[in-house]
């Protein structure tokens, strides 16, 4: 009886200890598969990064997008249009158990209404938490580097 309760305890250990682990999921891999929903314009692939509870979007004109809702809805028209890239540079990434962020250096370009090529560079800063066993995107702040 002992060494079946024994045993009992020792596969359970072992179970928890799988479940624990494929509960901490890779944040590098979920950070690049979000950048990469955004490089490829893949909305479906995009909208299963947000966190449910997102907070905001700070854009580089200042303006601030708040709620999940809003900021998918805005996104959504952004992935539409074909005519805009979006290339960057990883400058920092840090996480830990509660979070993480990274930090890109972002070279965008696009073509405005009239025809007219848009090229400006910004840092764009992403917080994720882990959420349901996955990383999941709660905070996206822009800020424009001036160009010289």
């Amino acid at each position: 009886m002992k060494n079946t309760f024994t045993l009992i305890v020792f596969i359970s250990l072992l179970c928890c200890g799988n479940v624990l682990k494929s509960e901490t999921p890779d944040f590098s891999k979920a950070a690049e598969g979000h950048l990469n929903s955004i490089v490829n314009r893949d909305f479906s692939s995009f909208a299963k990064t947000i966190h449910p509870d997102f907070q905001y979007c700070i854009l580089p004109n200042g303006i601030k997008v708040a709620g999940y809702r809003e900021f998918l809805e805005m996104n959504k028209k952004w992935f539409k249009d074909n005519d805009w890239t979006f290339d960057y540079k990883v400058v920092n990434r840090f996480h830990k158990k509660e979070f993480g962020s990274i930090l890109l250096h972002v070279r965008y370009s696009d073509v405005n209404r009239e025809g007219e090529p848009i090229k400006k560079q910004f840092y764009l800063s992403l917080t994720f938490v882990p959420h349901q066993g996955q990383w999941k995107l709660l905070l996206d702040q822009n800020t424009d580097i001036p160009q010289n």
